[in-house]
């Protein structure tokens, strides 16, 4: 009852959305020399995005309470927070109170991959922070440049602005760190690659397409076709469940900056909407299948779940085959007016890897569900308490593809030889992910992510030793001295003042080099 009526409640704000749209102005900064507004803007994109937040919302803390026993925990109030970030950036309509915001959303999303503390998760949550900082530093330089009227040649903001995008929606080169996210709990997961993180980048571009597209639409059309093709390629490889799903989230994002970008922006919304809603759905069956089996990932130690739920194992299948849109479901009917429209206004370049990408996400899928049904080595001993509210919702994600896709025009139609070769793809790239099985084994530049695990590393190791160097300059400082010279009788009072005194050595170096940026601008 409570999905239906949010669904009918929003349905209603869509359709007032797209005639009527709201902005609400506060003037931050205002002089002579500089005019700074904190601008919110509600409209259809706001909406939608709402929508798929409020679901996902809903489903993650129902599910979160089932995945540890109805025990009271501090994770959902994190989760709470982690919206509340996201609800708040969804309105912002100026760069720079995005830029708060999305700040906020790389810190809290830090906590929660670090919430079990321990090696793992600490790995993971830094190279998520990492990652996240190239974002972070591009979209405060591209501030800068505009706030200065700088100058500045064509490349430097594409660098800036591609920084930008693909840390969040997790374009390749930059999409390592979604596979290290992973290692945060299963009802952040369902979030973290559904509808919040991963959907800030395509938020932003669509927020900031009339600045943006010019710039940087002919770089990003092929760095997404790239995404789509090594992410799919990868899913295709690997043997751990949560990371082929993982993988998929990349690939389905990467096809929502296609849609835009070839002038689409309704089927990009519709794509992120539908897709957002499966894949928190795909998650959350995923978690509570592999809770099952005491934790592992991998397939060959994953329980019997076509033995031990037969509910589990049919909701997981649709739910595979609705993110990969087989006919008349999940993202099918968004794909196929994007082929309808694509096909006669493109060069042949770019249809074939086009096809390419439908194919390899059919094979990847058939692929994941073989992997769910293999029983041969699995265990036939686990545990077994299913989340049956998903069931409830498993075709939300068809239907609200079907009825918006039913609103839109369809400008030409497929010819006859078109609409077999589509079905053909589908049909072959089931059967041979399902065949391939468990026997694709990738080689070891793929298992490291095409190179991307080993220059986080990289990036990881260069960053710890500037912060050694960086303690080891802090030791030396004349006011740490006089402090622990004065203040004798409390500890936590020292700590304090020297975390005060290195957030501001941190703050002025920042300044030092902004201004001298500025300077030469």
């Amino acid at each position: 009852m409570f999905i239906l009526v949010v669904f009918i409640f929003l349905m209603i704000l869509v359709n007032l959305s797209i005639v009527y749209s709201s902005n609400i102005n506060f003037i931050w900064v205002n002089n002579s020399l500089l005019v700074i507004n904190f601008n919110f803007s509600i409209s259809y994109l706001s909406i939608l995005f709402y929508f798929m937040l409020i679901y996902c919302m809903f489903v993650s803390l129902n599910f979160s309470r089932h995945y540890y026993g109805w025990s009271d925990n501090s994770l959902n109030l994190l989760i709470c927070l982690f919206l509340l970030v996201m609800f708040i950036l969804v309105l912002t309509n100026d760069l720079i109170l995005s830029l708060v915001f999305w700040e906020y959303l790389g810190f809290v999303s830090f906590i929660l991959i670090l919430y079990y503390s321990n090696y793992d998760t600490l790995f993971a949550a830094n190279s998520t922070l990492i990652s996240s900082r190239f974002g972070d530093v591009g979209l405060f330089f591209f501030i800068a440049c505009i706030l200065s009227y700088s100058s500045l040649s064509g490349i430097y903001y594409i660098i800036l602005l591609f920084l930008i995008v693909s840390t969040k929606s997790a374009i390749y080169p930059i999409s390592s760190w979604l596979l290290e996210a992973m290692r945060a709990p299963t009802p952040v997961s369902s979030l973290v690659h559904s509808s919040t993180l991963v959907t800030a980048g395509v938020w932003f571009f669509i927020n900031y397409s009339s600045s943006l597209l010019l710039i940087l639409g002919d770089v990003l059309i092929y760095f997404s076709l790239i995404s789509i093709l090594l992410s799919a390629i990868g899913a295709i490889c690997y043997n751990d469940i949560k990371k082929i799903i993982a993988l998929s989230t990349c690939n389905n994002v990467s096809w929502c900056f296609i849609y835009y970008l070839f002038g689409f922006e309704f089927l990009c919304l519709i794509q992120l909407v539908t897709h957002g809603i499966a894949k928190c759905s795909l998650f959350i069956c995923i978690g509570d299948m592999l809770s099952f089996s005491y934790g592992s990932q991998n397939y060959k130690s994953v329980s019997n779940v076509l033995n031990n739920s037969k509910f589990n194992w049919l909701v997981n299948c649709i739910l595979s085959l609705l993110v990969c849109g087989i006919p008349m479901n999940g993202v099918y009917f968004s794909k196929h007016l994007l082929l309808t429209n694509f096909i006669f206004n493109s060069n042949i370049f770019l249809l074939i890897l086009i096809f390419l990408g439908i194919f390899f996400s059919y094979w990847y899928s058939g692929r994941l569900i073989y992997l769910l049904s293999y029983n041969s080595l699995s265990l036939n001993s686990s545990l077994n308490n299913v989340f049956y509210l998903i069931g409830l919702v498993v075709v939300l994600s068809s239907l609200i593809n079907f009825i918006f896709i039913n609103a839109s025009i369809e400008l030409n139609s497929l010819s006859l030889i078109f609409s077999w070769l589509v079905i053909l793809i589908q049909v072959v790239g089931l059967l041979i992910g399902w065949f391939s099985q468990g026997y694709i084994v990738g080689s070891s530049f793929i298992s490291l992510f095409y190179g991307q695990d080993v220059i986080l590393r990289w990036f990881s190791l260069v960053y710890g030793a500037l912060l050694k160097f960086y303690n080891i300059l802090v030791s030396f400082r004349l006011e740490v001295y006089f402090v622990g010279e004065l203040i004798l009788f409390n500890s936590n009072i020292l700590k304090n003042l020297q975390f005060l005194g290195d957030n501001l050595i941190l703050f002025l170096v920042l300044f030092f080099f902004v201004s001298l940026f500025s300077f030469f601008l």
